[in-house]
């Protein structure tokens, strides 16, 4: 892949005659997690266009490379490779993201360990010793008692697939350990119903499959009759299993805390993060109500003007209150000026749409219904980018 890198005019041309596109190869690197697989996809994916270079007369490939790029055993393990990084992959991603808890976290584990026993390219050999590493892995690292017990609370995976000889017993200890002694047995008998499924967790419609893929809410529902097991669930099943939430505020940290502002302390730098963080939440917040009043604002512009039938020219269709500006691209970006849209043209009929001044949003031909379609399509995309 180096090689390639540093001749990458003869590749790109071949991409782009085989796949009409360019595919960057990427190398390994011990800090990008997920690295591995995602060069090995990339190489697979331009497979025609490298060895289609073994064919030009321009270039000088070294024969150990050439037999490589050849070889179809290379390309075989490297398809295996990748089949067999790819559960890792989808596990790194998935705990990426602010929503995963401890009890995802096992799961998806479980789902890891499963995926490995049942690859079908690789030896039993290397099962066992990827298995048996992941396992040393979590005992000597992962394993928290309180993660089994999220697993076991969370209504949707009650526990699935844990042994009972051996993880009950630990599992209750947890439990009495993060209550006081005079909920102990409260707790109990709150648990005992809860893993029966009787008392008031007997209602089959309870356990529907919509409502408890959000367990917190699921547990709010049992606050008043199962309070010292309900506050426990909640507890942990509002712990997230990784830290990567907190690393976005990585640069909040170093904006505030600096060459020139180092003398703060720890607490006061943690309240100027948390007050600077939440703050622009709270500003993305009324920049979404914003988008949903021009969203409503252009859907009763286009009812009234479907009775006309004609071509109208709307004037001064955003106010200086809009947000939304627009570039030759289509949707840029938002900004906090009120002045952005000022007397932009917008042409209503039954081929387009279009900003006169500030670019366009894709052309549509279904009417002046999918029209809103379209502009409800871009706002969409731009919430999404703040």
């Amino acid at each position: 892949m180096a090689y390639f890198r540093n001749h990458q005019i003869i590749l790109r041309r071949l991409q782009l005659e085989v796949y009409n596109k360019y595919i960057s190869l990427l190398l390994l690197g011990d800090t990008r997690w997920g690295s591995t697989f995602y060069a090995a996809n990339n190489l697979l994916k331009t497979k025609i266009a490298i060895q289609k270079i073994t064919l030009e007369d321009n270039i000088k490939i070294s024969d150990e490379i050439k037999d490589k790029i050849l070889s179809d055993n290379f390309w075989i393990n490297l398809k295996i490779l990748h089949n067999f990084l790819s559960p890792f992959t989808t596990f790194l991603r998935k705990l990426q993201t602010d929503q995963p808890t401890l009890s995802t976290a096992y799961s998806e584990l479980c789902k890891l360990k499963i995926s490995i026993s049942e690859n079908t390219e690789i030896s039993d050999d290397f099962k066992i010793n990827s298995i048996n590493k992941g396992t040393e892995r979590w005992k000597n690292f992962l394993y928290n008692p309180v993660i089994i017990l999220a697993y076991k609370l969370d209504p949707r995976y009650q526990g699935r697939s844990l042994n009972s000889k051996k993880w009950d017993s630990i599992i209750e200890d947890e439990l009495l350990r993060l209550v006081s002694s005079q909920y102990q047995e409260n707790i109990l008998i709150e648990y005992a119903e809860y893993v029966s499924k009787k008392g008031h967790f007997a209602r089959q419609c309870l356990w529907n499959s919509n409502l408890v893929q959000n367990p917190i809410n699921w547990w709010g529902l049992f606050k008043g009759r199962y309070p010292a097991l309900s506050e426990v669930a909640l507890r942990i099943l509002s712990i997230p299993a990784t830290s990567a939430a907190c690393e976005r505020n990585w640069s909040t940290f170093g904006l505030i805390h600096n060459k020139l502002r180092n003398r703060l302390t720890d607490s006061k730098v943690e309240k100027c993060v948390y007050v600077q963080w939440n703050l622009r939440i709270l500003r993305d917040l009324g920049r979404v109500d914003d988008l949903n009043k021009v969203t409503d604002f252009v859907e009763d512009l286009v009812v009234n003007n479907e009775e006309e039938n004609s071509e109208d020219i709307f004037d001064d269709l955003f106010s200086e209150n809009e947000l939304i500006t627009y570039d030759e691209n289509g949707l840029s970006h938002i900004r906090s000026s009120y002045s952005l849209i000022h007397k932009s043209k917008v042409k209503f009929n039954n081929s387009n749409f279009e900003f006169r001044k500030y670019g366009k949003l894709p052309i549509s031909r279904s009417g002046v219904i999918s029209v809103v379609t379209s502009l409800k399509a871009n706002i969409f995309y731009l919430a999404l980018a703040l």
